[in-house]
């Protein structure tokens, strides 16, 4: 067993943490996706932020292989990434999409009384 084979489950789980970073980075996004409509224009926009954050997704992942000095990429690391994000969205995404409403409601409810004293006045 040579020296990097030791370090295999290491390797996936750091990939795996990759995954969930990249998941959770994807909600500020999400958000303002969320709020755009699903016109032509919204179309767009989605497709344009959905890129950029693949690539930027990548870029992170990669240079933290870099960083790690992981050999060579190899498909159990891609695979660990994609389940890293799946683990994400099955478990901590629920929390996360709760935190988000309620401080959203929170802004509206705040916005809409301000609106009420401004037309009072």
């Amino acid at each position: 067993m040579n020296f990097y084979d030791e370090f295999q489950f290491f390797y996936a789980a750091v990939a795996v943490l990759c995954g969930a970073v990249c998941a959770a980075i994807y909600q500020i996004p999400a958000v303002i996706l969320a709020a755009i409509s699903k016109k032509t224009s919204g179309k767009i926009l989605t497709f344009i932020i959905d890129l950029l954050w693949m690539c930027l997704s990548a870029a992170f992942c990669f240079y933290v292989f870099f960083k790690l000095n992981f050999p060579q990429i190899r498909l159990y690391m891609i695979v660990s990434v994609f389940a890293g994000m799946w683990i994400y969205y099955e478990t901590f995404n629920i929390f996360i999409a709760f935190l988000f409403k309620l401080v959203y409601n929170k802004i509206i409810k705040v916005y809409k009384n301000l609106k009420k004293t401004k037309e009072k006045k």
